[in-house]
């Protein structure tokens, strides 16, 4: 199905476009208007100058989804602000497209649609500005001479209004995760201040979403930038000083929001002389405040204000537990210091208390993170990037369904993927790494593609997928010939295309990845073994089995698999590299079992994991980490029943962020990304271990026999309008089921 919509820049050549779509709309009394709305790229719906609603659900090339909300209109007259805006690049977030938007609702009997709208260039935003990042779109500058409310009634009345052509949506797809109204807010609490000193002896940001603006690359080149934010905000040093009422010239304060949150900016702010006010955020704090480019974006928003009175909010999404707000110049006070939240609301669920304090942190933190990054389909990071990458999907599948209670986030992250129709820069057969995404320079995970496989056999038959089997299996059949052109004599890949991506780890140098690597043939092998089960395909379990054995002929040297052959003459001779994570790879894959190395199990159990010294215990095999040999390895003592040991290390590895930041993190250390959905996969480690939950059903959860008989705790799961109890006192199990009034 398609829409009637309006279009704006049809050729596709403008970048960091900004639109206002207005109408005025009278009620004859208090009514609450359903309203349906397809778009790109983003947009932010207000109604008298107050926002509530942001979309759209993001889809695949070809495809819009249209969101579907209700929201109150007072009696009488209603100023409804439809703000489009198009980033016209490339990027991972949002797909390119040309700016549209279809919009329809009805009141008192009337029926609205985008023809009831005029449409106006929101010329306050500066456009030609730095990239958020390399994966995002641009940054926010803006020069504003009054409130937002009066400026959309200013161009209402007598705004320059273009004039959009008519024409059809791409094709519409249902909304699958219904995406929250901006209800709920927090409020940050000054906990330093001080002043401002620009040193201009320090460093500026360059990162390649500056540097490389190019053919493969698109935005605006540093020449063209009409203000490069980072170049003035890293040559800021702070020096905290007596609190005070009034912000001045050189002027900081830093507000705490007592936990990573993900949403908009919203502050209400008095000027009392022209100023520049620069909103500086990050997740954690660096050497006491606030760096800008810590997790390699521009966490920066400036607006260059007229005297008066406004309520300024970012229109893009972002993610922080500190605010630093800094005047360069001028004079203005601050009343509030807003948050308006962007999350999934069914992220929070499940409800899990236990009687240890640190599990019952990490539980919170894990749906506080599950939340930030599924309000539309399952994504890394609310902040960096907002990309759905298919291998992270195989963990955070688990505690998403867990939490949520539903495969809802899952199964429309899936679908992109189903309907990717092959356009993009990677080679023919390939899938993306990331997506809905564009990928013009050609990078690409050949690993992903092989993780997108186990995601697809877990969830084939589920009502959502099971339509598009066909499909399924030709993009399945097509990944397998894409990886044949790289096997060797022995079946194993060798020397593949593209980034070959294993985990954050010395796993992933170049030196453990080029030839024959083996995590990555584990994975292979793993994948020609899923769907041969699945669909009974002897030549697919035939290659699985010949891989099996080379890996295991070549790459085990008797107490260790090591990480990959290289090719010297001819022949693959050993690298003598060995990774912790390349354990777990060979477990996870079945390559290994505990029954035929056992001694390497031991190894594993006794001597690896996070609280392994490596100074003194094999110093020269790297550390594994979150993404993803930490998660095999918690995954691994669980099957065999270590379940009081799983709980310990993963209190070790994920109770510092969580007492920190009150989410997870990308890495064991907070040098990235401190809000990343994969980590949610704590809350399903622990409850295996502390209560034997598997995952969930269709209408309940699936228990197996074994968990830890420490630590009391129970557990309500909501499935199909079911409400299922699982609690532990004393070691014992009980299970109990009702189905409470809708």
């Amino acid at each position: 199905m398609k829409k009637t919509c309006l279009l704006l820049d049809k050729n596709g050549n403008e970048k960091n476009s900004d639109y206002l779509f207005i109408a005025k709309v009278t009620t004859e009394k208090d009514e609450v208007v359903k309203f349906r709305i397809a778009a790109a790229d983003l947009y932010k719906v207000f109604i008298n100058g107050e926002s509530v609603f942001f979309g759209p659900s993001r889809s695949p090339k070809g495809y819009c989804i249209e969101n579907v909300f209700s929201c109150a209109l007072d009696k009488g007259e209603n100023l409804i602000t439809i703000r489009l805006t198009s980033y016209g690049v490339a990027n991972y977030y949002v797909m390119k497209k040309d700016p549209f938007l279809s919009v329809s609702f009805e009141v008192d009997g009337k029926k609205y649609d985008e023809n009831d709208f005029f449409a106006y260039e929101f010329k306050e935003r500066v456009r030609k500005v730095q990239r958020f990042s390399f994966q995002r779109g641009f940054v926010e500058i803006y020069e504003q001479k009054k409130d937002f409310a009066d400026l959309c009634r200013e161009y209402y009345e007598s705004g320059e209004r273009l004039s959009p052509e008519r024409g059809t949506t791409p094709f519409i797809l249902n909304e699958m995760v219904p995406i929250s109204l901006l209800t709920k807010r927090v409020n940050g609490s000054v906990i330093s201040q001080g002043n401002v000193v620009v040193d201009e002896s320090k460093d500026v940001w360059e990162d390649r979403s500056i540097a490389q603006v190019g053919n493969n690359y698109e935005g605006y080149g540093y020449a063209d930038l009409s203000e490069c934010l980072t170049d003035t905000v890293c040559k800021f040093t702070y020096q905290k000083a007596s609190p005070f009422d009034a912000f001045s010239k050189n002027r900081y304060k830093i507000y705490d929001y007592g936990r990573n949150v993900s949403g908009f900016i919203r502050l209400s702010v008095t000027v009392k002389s022209e100023t520049k006010l620069y909103a500086v955020f990050d997740e954690i704090l660096s050497d006491g405040s606030v760096s800008p480019v810590r997790n390699f974006c521009c966490n920066v928003i400036k607006w260059k204000l007229a005297p008066g009175k406004y309520v300024l909010e970012s229109f893009e999404t972002n993610t922080l537990r500190y605010l630093q707000i800094v005047c360069s110049e001028g004079e203005f006070t601050v009343d509030n210091v807003e948050m308006k939240l962007l999350e999934n609301a069914s992220a929070y669920n499940a409800v899990v208390k236990t009687d240890d304090k640190v599990v019952n942190e990490i539980f919170a933190a894990a749906a506080n993170t599950l939340a930030q990054n599924s309000f539309d389909f399952v994504f890394d990071c609310p902040s960096r990037e907002r990309a759905g990458w298919i291998n992270d999907l195989y963990y955070s599948m688990s505690s998403a369904s867990l939490l949520a209670g539903d495969f809802n986030a899952v199964d429309a992250t899936i679908l992109n993927f189903v309907l990717y129709d092959g356009t993009q820069t990677v080679p023919k057969n390939m899938i993306p790494m990331c997506y809905p995404a564009d990928h013009i320079d050609g990078q690409f995970l050949p690993n992903c593609a092989l993780w997108y496989i186990y995601d697809l056999i877990r969830r084939i038959d589920s009502p959502i997928l099971i339509g598009y089997k066909d499909r399924i299996v030709a993009q399945i059949e097509g990944i397998f010939r894409y990886f044949e052109r790289f096997e060797n004599e022995y079946s194993l890949l060798e020397d593949v295309e593209g980034w070959v991506f294993i985990e954050w780890s010395k796993a992933n140098d170049p030196e453990f990845t080029r030839g024959v690597n083996y995590p990555s043939n584990m994975l292979y092998y793993k994948a020609l073994k899923a769907v041969g089960d699945r669909f009974g395909n002897k030549k697919y379990l035939e290659k699985a089995e010949k891989i099996k054995n080379a890996i295991i002929a070549q790459s085990f040297n008797g107490e260790f698999f090591e990480d990959n052959r290289i090719r010297v003459d001819g022949k693959l001779v050993r690298t003598g590299n060995i990774s912790e994570a390349c354990q777990y790879f060979a477990f996870f894959s079945k390559v290994a079992t505990v029954e035929a190395n056992e001694g390497l199990y031991k190894n594993l159990l006794n001597n690896f994991g996070v609280f392994r010294n490596t100074a003194e215990i094999y110093p020269n095999i790297d550390k594994a980490n979150i993404i993803t040999g930490l998660l095999m390895r918690l995954d691994l003592l669980n099957e065999r029943g270590e379940y009081d040991t799983v709980i310990k290390e993963t209190k070790e590895i994920f109770g510092v962020m969580a007492e920190k930041t009150k989410t997870l993190w990308e890495h064991t250390g907070e040098y990235a990304s401190c809000n990343h959905c994969i980590a949610s996969y704590s809350a399903a480690i622990l409850l295996k271990s502390l209560l034997g939950i598997d995952g969930i059903t269709g209408d309940g959860v699936a228990l197996s026999d074994g968990f830890s008989k420490s630590i009391n705790c129970v557990a309500s799961f909501t499935i199909g309008g079911k409400k299922t109890e699982i609690g532990k006192e004393n070691g014992k199990r009980t299970v109990r089921t009702s189905f409470p009034r809708q």
